[in-house]
């Protein structure tokens, strides 16, 4: 049997110790059998922790780093045989926060740049959400049925937040009113952001997806300026989800944009 690490306590500074890499792991609980886990590349700290906030009573930490998370897998059941073998796994979706499945509405000739910034740091990064949205190179057709169906069926509906992030010309796009039709159509929650481009009228007024704005009016969509911040994105999106359950402040009867503005 490998040797594990020396038992270290569960102290955040002691956690920062632990490698960024695939393992197996010991979460010791005095004279009671230790919970056995393991976990894949880049994620042995993090699925500590995570089993940290789950388990009560941990007063000491063991683990054994690999080099690959089929080793770590191997070497999880090994320590599992020996040190607590009628151990039950905890079913993997309480180990990780639920991740909202949100489709993301642009403009992709003005706003893709911002797009990219977007998902890359908050889907990716703090994974607070899974990216569903259209892309032109997946979706490129001049059959306006063909469109409506991708946007419906393949993108909208396996969502549960549409959020739209608008800039200068985000209102004059068909495509971006279809989506928030649809979005609307299955009930799902709507929240607008505006991105740092934004232009403003004489009056300290901005210009929005016209369906978005009957609908932040009612109080059905929830709005925001840009944020880098991943807590507030997530605070957004609860809120727009709550504002969601309203059904009744929907307003999608206006006909749908047949071509975009010039």
């Amino acid at each position: 049997m490998r040797r594990l690490s020396k038992k270290i306590r569960p102290t955040e500074n002691n956690l920062l110790e632990i490698p960024n890499q695939s393992g197996a792991y010991l979460l010791c609980r005095g004279k009671k059998p230790p919970y056995v886990g393991n976990a894949e590349a880049g994620n042995l700290q993090k699925r500590i922790r995570q089993q940290l906030k789950i388990k009560r009573g941990i007063t000491t930490i063991r683990y054994k780093p690999t080099s690959s998370e089929k080793e770590a897998i191997i070497w999880g059941k090994k320590y599992r045989d020996k040190y607590n073998p009628r151990q039950r796994d905890i079913p993997k979706s309480k180990l990780m926060p639920e991740k909202r499945r949100v489709f993301v509405s642009f403009h992709h000739k003005n706003d893709q740049r911002w797009f990219d910034y977007f998902t890359n740091k908050f889907s990716d990064e703090y994974e607070i959400f899974i990216d569903k949205s259209i892309s032109d190179k997946k979706v490129r057709s001049d059959d306006p049925k063909y469109i409506n169906r991708a946007i419906r069926e393949d993108h909208i509906k396996g969502s549960s937040t549409t959020i739209v992030l608008y800039g200068v010309e985000t209102w004059k796009r068909k495509y971006i009113d279809w989506e928030i039709y649809s979005t609307l159509h299955y009930e799902h929650a709507l929240l607008g952001i505006a991105l740092p481009t934004i232009r403003k009228t004489p009056n300290k007024k901005i210009i929005v997806p016209a369906r978005l704005h009957y609908n932040i009016q009612t109080g059905y969509a929830h709005f925001i300026n840009w944020t880098k911040d991943a807590a507030k994105l997530k605070k957004a999106i609860e809120i727009a989800i709550m504002r969601s359950k309203n059904k009744n402040l929907i307003e999608n009867s206006q006909e749908k944009m047949k071509r975009n503005r010039s």
